[in-house]
């Protein structure tokens, strides 16, 4: 078994008195508040919020998406520490270890879905083969265009399909070959000043084994919505 560590974080204005969810509000990164049989808060997670406004419409409604990669994460939660200061919010935070079955050293083809089944439960875009990259974006584009929004095609491919992450939803609903990948680390073109410019989040679905959640939080419970975790 290997695992993968995905992180996710929520702002949230504290209880406004001695009753748990009295003036609870979720800002970002978490559904609604609600209080365990323990009387403890707990915030379910939600996808991490994105740093362009258009794509605020534009997330997958069938996965979450998380912060990938130890660095990424750090800085992404570092700016949101600051934000929580700035607006008086509480800050939670919670590292997730996800059993991805077999971490697979070489290029991911076409080829390596269909052997590897379900041994192979997570894939990273920078690491499919460039061939398997072209089919997804030529998927991508069809499907941008039906809903009268085309990808712009003079950014890079990572940039292309960044600008899109809804439509991963769509590659698992129409390709076989994707039925039994929990985890994909997907490029997401997010950055107001610069379109064309990628970082990475991890694009996980309600069947992602996790088997590990590290509490970033003493005050609140960050839930996996997903059932155990």
């Amino acid at each position: 078994m290997s695992t993968i560590r995905v992180t996710s974080f929520a702002l949230f204005t504290p209880p406004a008195s001695p009753s748990p969810l009295e003036g609870v509000q979720v800002l970002t990164g978490a559904g609604a508040a609600r209080v365990s049989s323990e009387g403890r808060i707990e915030l379910p997670m939600a996808s991490v919020p994105v740093h362009a406004e258009q794509l605020a419409t534009r997330l997958p409604k069938n996965a979450l998406l998380m912060l990938y990669g130890r660095q990424d994460a750090l800085t992404e939660l570092q700016v949101m520490r600051r934000e929580a200061r700035r607006v008086h919010a509480e800050f939670v935070w919670a590292d997730l270890d996800v059993d991805v079955g077999d971490l697979r050293a070489l290029t991911v083809d076409r080829a390596a879905l269909r052997h590897e089944g379900p041994k192979l439960r997570f894939v990273n875009w920078r690491r499919m083969h460039s061939a398997l990259q072209a089919e997804l974006l030529a998927t991508f584009s069809q499907l941008a265009a039906e809903a009268g929004a085309p990808l712009n095609a003079d950014l890079k491919r990572d940039a292309q399909v960044g600008s899109r992450p809804d439509l991963w939803d769509n590659v698992f609903a129409k390709d076989a070959d994707f039925q039994h990948v929990d985890v994909i680390a997907i490029p997401l073109a997010d950055d107001p000043a610069s379109p064309g410019t990628v970082r990475y989040l991890a694009y996980v679905r309600p069947t992602a084994k996790v088997t590990f959640i590290a509490q970033g939080s003493d005050r609140v419970t960050f839930v996996w919505p997903y059932g155990p975790g």
